[in-house]
């Protein structure tokens, strides 16, 4: 029986066996990938997805301006912000505390 002083045959070995078993996950999730890809192909209507796409978008772009001109109309001068939390996590005395030893 042979030794190994510095260790090459192990460090090796589990270098190799790593590597196969994300090569072995990466195959098994492309798999996976591609079997949901073709299944959720197969369920779409056979439509042209060009002409959807600006006129989807061009929806979304009147949905907005409706409802920001509906709350500006309906609710006077409001406006709705988004104002941020006040937390003790950013003050000193919460990040240097003395703890007194017993």
């Amino acid at each position: 029986m042979t030794s190994d002083p510095h260790g090459l045959i192990l460090s090796l070995i589990s270098i190799s066996t790593v590597f196969l078993c994300l090569l072995i996950l990466y195959g098994l999730y492309s798999l996976v990938g591609l079997y949901f890809i073709r299944k959720a192909s197969s369920n779409k209507p056979a439509t042209a997805d060009t002409e959807d796409k600006p006129q989807d978008e061009e929806q979304q772009i009147a949905a907005a301006i409706a409802v920001a001109l509906e709350l500006h109309l309906k609710e006077g001068k409001r406006r709705i912000t988004i104002d941020p939390q006040e937390s003790d996590w950013g003050s000193p005395e919460r990040n240097f505390r003395r703890y007194e030893r017993l």
